[in-house]
């Protein structure tokens, strides 16, 4: 059933379900198998990420990794977003847990919300970086505290890829288009 609706969803976007062809032109951009992840696919990166940090728990890199992949499908942030983000931006007290992006597309602000299991994570990543004496504000840094890059998170993403054996020509955009 999710499939036939996925399917449908596919199609109206590539202008496949219209009779009328100015619709077409509306949409600038289709999705195609290159821009996002599969269930089965995100299946087997999650648990490479996974296996990884238990196999190297007190390792930053492996627990960065696995918090990259799983903000990149829960919140569904861009690459210059996620280095940029600060853990003063998380807010997970409350109501509905949620992130501020400050300096979003176009140096927009915006509110990011989440659900409770992705709030659950982000408290499980944190309490790691503390019990590593991480000493940054930034979420993603280095091995030397120091802030990460956008390249550097685009090799980590490549590097959970080839970990999961799936294709390299995926990037981390398609974290949030997945």
């Amino acid at each position: 059933m999710k499939n036939l609706f996925f399917n449908k969803f596919i199609k109206l976007m590539k202008g496949e379900l219209s009779a009328d062809k100015r619709l077409k032109r509306r949409f600038s951009w289709s999705i195609n198998e290159t821009k996002y992840l599969d269930i089965k696919m995100v299946k087997k990166l999650r648990l490479a990420v996974i296996k990884a940090w238990t196999l190297a728990p007190r390792k930053l890199i492996t627990a960065r990794d696995w918090f990259m992949v799983e903000l990149g499908l829960s919140a569904g942030l861009r690459v210059d977003e996620m280095t940029n983000l600060k853990i003063s931006d998380l807010h997970l007290n409350g109501f509905q847990p949620s992130l501020i992006v400050r300096h979003g597309k176009g140096n927009k602000p915006r509110t990011v919300y989440f659900s409770e299991s992705f709030k659950n994570e982000c408290l499980l990543y944190l309490s790691r970086r503390n019990k590593l004496d991480v000493k940054s504000d930034y979420l993603f840094t280095s091995t030397a505290g120091n802030q990460l890059t956008k390249r550097a998170l685009q090799k980590a993403f490549k590097k959970c890829l080839k970990l999961a054996g799936l294709e390299s020509y995926y990037s981390i955009h398609c974290l949030r288009h997945t």
